[in-house]
């Protein structure tokens, strides 16, 4: 569900003389996930994971996993440098914000992150590729992915065959390898948690088998190893995103990163609204860290603002978040709002010339000219990363 769309960071910046109308889509019905509404938006997470696997066969990072996870056919279109340096950036926005948080966390509890809209990502194994030289061990680690149904089952697939190459070891065993992470009783009356639930062995040992989880909303397959769980749901629906999250065994006294990656942007504002709040409330241990990280579009209203929220609306997934929320400002405020205590941001140029490390940006400077400095930061001004926290302030999470 990911993505960052060439056509909407390339072309003419003019301004655009259509009127686009903001309640004229989605039509009835988008709430309740109609295939051939949901479709475009499913289809973005492609374009990202492509862009990201021909960013790291160029050398812009390390990422060896995504070639086993994404399929070849997709990856055959290199894109131009401009595009290449703002995936560069991107990625390495996210990577910093779970290692800050997990350099931040209590030491004293688990560690886990929250995916929303993972698509093809691959976070998880620099993770753990990286996590002891950020002070945890993956004996206290557990990451989420959640999407939609449908991108899960077929992710799980993919992940099920190369589970060897990628060094995944399934569950075996049933639910008992879960242990008390909590969790939720299927036959219960289900509400939100005040308290931790603990997971009903009896009714979900029948979910599981050879480390594939049978979605118990969906019935469709997931996958389900000691620290990687696949979760597929409709996120626009908070009840069964709690429902789904604590069945797939989430803790609910954590240290929690929830990561949305170009995701909620494409959600009218009420559902994405839903998702923070829950995000906030699902967390109950004050004493552990909970941080919620975020990367999306902004500034609508400039001339390049206008450009980019027409061009990605002509593929069928329009920007249905950003003029509720047209700027870092707004977004730090709904944050807090929403029940997290403090909210910081940085725009995709604030990131870049303060967060990655001089070195790291004379080494991919040399891996292809870029001619287009002017337009770079023009579109990197038109993106933003913000992080907010369970906490009195942001700082050291990114």
């Amino acid at each position: 569900m990911q993505k960052m769309t060439s056509d909407a960071k390339m072309g003419n910046t003019e301004e655009v003389e259509e009127e686009v109308p903001t309640q004229a889509w989605p039509p009835k019905g988008y709430y309740t996930g109609d295939e051939s509404l949901d479709a475009p938006v499913q289809a973005t997470h492609v374009d990202a994971a492509a862009a990201k696997k021909m960013c790291a066969d160029i050398g812009y990072f390390h990422d060896p996993w995504l070639q086993h996870i994404v399929p070849l056919h997709m990856c055959n279109r290199r894109l131009s440098p401009m595009m290449h340096r703002g995936y560069f950036t991107r990625v390495q926005a996210m990577r910093r914000s779970a290692e800050m948080f997990i350099r931040k966390s209590n030491p004293n509890m688990p560690v886990q992150i929250v995916n929303l809209g993972a698509g093809l990502d691959s976070l998880f194994f620099y993770v753990k590729e990286n996590i002891k030289d950020w002070g945890r061990d993956m004996n206290d680690f557990t990451q989420f992915e959640l999407d939609f149904p449908i991108i899960i089952a077929k992710k799980t697939r993919t992940m099920v065959r190369k589970k060897d190459v990628l060094g995944l070891k399934l569950l075996q065993g049933g639910v008992s390898a879960l242990g008390s992470l909590g969790g939720i009783d299927e036959n219960a009356e289900w509400t939100m948690a005040e308290e931790p639930k603990q997971v009903s062995e009896e009714a979900l040992k029948k979910n599981f088998e050879n480390g594939i989880a049978i979605n118990s909303i969906h019935q469709v397959r997931q996958l389900c190893t000691e620290h990687l769980r696949f979760v597929g749901c409709d996120m626009r629906r908070p009840d069964e995103l709690t429902r789904l999250l604590l069945e797939a065994g989430f803790n609910q006294r954590a240290n929690t990163l929830f990561i949305s990656e170009c995701v909620m942007i494409y959600m009218q504002s009420s559902h994405a609204d839903g998702i923070i709040k829950t995000a906030n409330e699902i967390c109950v241990e004050p004493s552990a860290l909970t941080a919620f990280c975020t990367y999306e579009q902004c500034n609508p209203n400039t001339a390049f603002g206008r450009q980019m929220v027409h061009n990605i609306r002509l593929r069928g997934c329009p920007l249905l978040g950003i003029e509720d929320y047209p700027t870092q400002e707004s977004h730090q405020q709904r944050y807090k709002t929403l029940g997290w205590k403090s909210a910081s941001s940085l725009d995709m140029n604030g990131v870049y010339d303060e967060k990655i490390p001089l070195e790291e940006k004379q080494r991919i400077t040399k891996l292809e000219l870029l001619d287009e400095l002017e337009e770079f930061r023009l579109i990197q001004e038109h993106y933003f990363v913000l992080v907010a926290s369970n906490q009195e302030s942001t700082e050291g999470l990114f």
